[in-house]
């Protein structure tokens, strides 16, 4: 009933809203509009404008209208030196997916959306669940503890916010908390990136970017879709320019979507059977067990053995235009997740629920040559439902500041970070008197210190180094990044770039506190399993 509730909101709010929406969105106050504001525009905005009002934009950007639609769907990245610079010559290998894009390519969620992406390798792992790497690099460092992690060798983030897990490593995709009417584009640096973000940007980063608010009038956009396997999608975005500086905007998402079955594949016996008849199986190999374990409660771990994956997400943005050159952005939102996704415990299946509620606040600001950012997330997660040790709460903290002197044609650009994840599994455990992983609070925190300098000879050839260095509470040595780039743009269509880079993978939990010993009482030996 819940879904179904959710779904006629949805409905609702689309007829109170689209007839206002619609019956304006060709209204734009063109006269006052910026080179800015005109990029803002998505490429459906501008299919539905006279011809007249076409080429006065063209005009305010100092384009031919053909080069118009080309920007426009090929907009600018950010994400490769964090600055404003084409796809085409940003110092390292740089893709950006744009919103309509995404909505031609049919696309679910942000993980079938990276398909679009060269060198992006997208596996669906099991119905709806998604693992992402860049350029094949997979499992590295190699034999380490969780094989079935997540890439945590690759940077996501939102609006340059991490979305990484410092517990087990790597990103889970079904916990963030924007949908696809939240993204403007989606930026994807291949190639080592922790010079410029710091660390798991060893591979790369994809950075997803969401919409400006540049419309005067109130605007709605609501999409509801419903499919086979009970697939079932919704999202609604409000936002409105208050006044010429100041923009507000509130959007919702939800997903969800069933397995092609409710039964549960079995190694040992190699053959579904349905979560009752898993309870009481016999282990072939030794029939005096079962299969499952008795120390587990089965109907904890999969409460809803025929789900693949629901989520849903609310946020709220402001965005302040200060001058042509300054703003300061928050937002700020809500998530929750739940799966059937690959283990990464001890479970006679290859897949377990995974479950999440976090919420977050991010503030960005820029003045001038001055740019910073600060974002806290909090919440719980169930990384393995019901195994003991893998629920817990989580706080995580990043700070960042920089700023670009300029020197001719050469840009300095000094910064500082600072890094906090806390996790905590002591809540938890009170509830089964079982020892965990950390049986307590732990912490990793890290200061960086940054510097970079770009410099542009003879108005072809870019020269850049870049060195960061890492400091963790967790490891007496610094870590060391750096990145050193020769770019030469020969002409308009022939580009060439050198690159040297070296990255780290940042230390997550399991790494450096793990020191449990698992008493697998009523199993077969070895029932003692060791983690250090």
């Amino acid at each position: 009933m819940k879904k179904q509730y959710i779904i006629s909101i949805v409905f609702f709010v689309f007829m109170a809203f689209s007839q206002h929406s619609y019956a304006q969105s060709d209204t734009l106050d063109i006269e006052s509009m910026t080179k800015e504001d005109v990029m803002a525009l998505s490429y459906d905005q501008l299919l539905a404008l006279p011809f007249e009002d076409l080429l006065q934009l063209a005009d305010i950007v100092g384009v031919s209208l053909e080069e118009l639609y080309e920007l426009i769907l090929n907009k600018d990245v950010v994400s490769a030196s964090k600055k404003i610079e084409s796809s085409f010559e940003a110092p390292l290998s740089t893709s950006v997916i744009s919103y309509d894009e995404i909505v031609a390519s049919g696309a679910r969620n942000i993980e079938e959306a990276l398909r679009l992406v060269p060198g992006m390798i997208v596996r669906e792992k099991t119905s709806g669940n998604f693992d992402v790497h860049i350029r094949g690099n997979d499992n590295i460092p190699p034999r380490h503890m969780f094989l079935y992690s997540e890439n945590s060798i690759t940077l996501v983030m939102i609006n340059g916010r991490p979305v990484y897990n410092y517990a087990h490593g790597g990103t889970f995709w079904e916990t963030l908390p924007i949908g696809m009417e939240d993204i403007d584009r989606i930026e994807v640096v291949r190639g080592p990136s922790n010079a410029l973000y710091g660390p798991n940007a060893a591979s790369g980063v994809v950075n997803i970017i969401t919409k400006d608010i540049i419309e005067p009038e109130l605007k709605a956009r609501v999409n509801a879709e419903l499919g086979t396997q009970n697939n079932q999608r919704a999202s609604l975005r409000l936002q409105k320019k208050v006044t010429p500086k100041l923009g507000l905007a509130v959007t919702g998402n939800f997903y969800h979507a069933d397995r092609n079955t409710d039964k549960l594949y079995v190694h040992q016996t190699d053959e579904y059977v349905s979560k009752d008849v898993l309870d009481t199986l016999p282990d072939p190999k030794n029939p005096q067990y079962n299969i499952f374990d008795p120390n587990d409660d089965i109907d904890d771990m999969y409460p809803d053995p025929g789900l693949a994956r629901e989520n849903m997400g609310a946020n709220a943005y402001v965005n302040y235009n200060i001058s042509n050159n300054s703003f300061a952005d928050l937002s700020a939102g809500l998530q929750y997740s739940d799966i059937i996704s690959s283990t990464m415990g001890d479970n006679p299946t290859p897949t377990v629920g995974r479950e999440s509620l976090t919420g977050y606040g991010d503030l960005r600001l820029k003045i001038n040559d001055f740019q910073a950012q600060i974002n806290y997330l909090d919440g719980w997660q169930d990384i393995v439902k019901q195994d003991t040790g893998f629920k817990m709460d989580i706080k995580t903290l990043n700070a960042n500041a920089e700023y670009d002197f300029h020197v001719g044609d050469l840009n300095i650009r000094p910064g500082f970070a600072y890094q906090l994840a806390i996790y905590n599994d002591e809540p938890f455990l009170s509830e089964t008197g079982q020892d965990g992983f950390f049986n307590g609070s732990k912490d990793i925190y890290s200061f960086a210190g940054s510097l970079r300098l770009d410099y542009t000879l003879f108005e072809r050839l870019r020269l850049i180094a870049a060195l960061r260095a890492e400091d963790y509470n967790t490891h007496d040595d610094m870590y060391f990044s750096y990145q050193f780039v020769a770019a030469y743009n020969l002409n308009d269509k022939h580009y060439f770039r050198a690159v040297h880079s070296r990255a780290n993978r940042g230390p997550f939990f399991a790494d450096n506190y793990a020191n449990y010993l698992w008493d697998r009482d009523e199993r077969p030996i070895p029932r003692y399993i060791d983690f250090q």
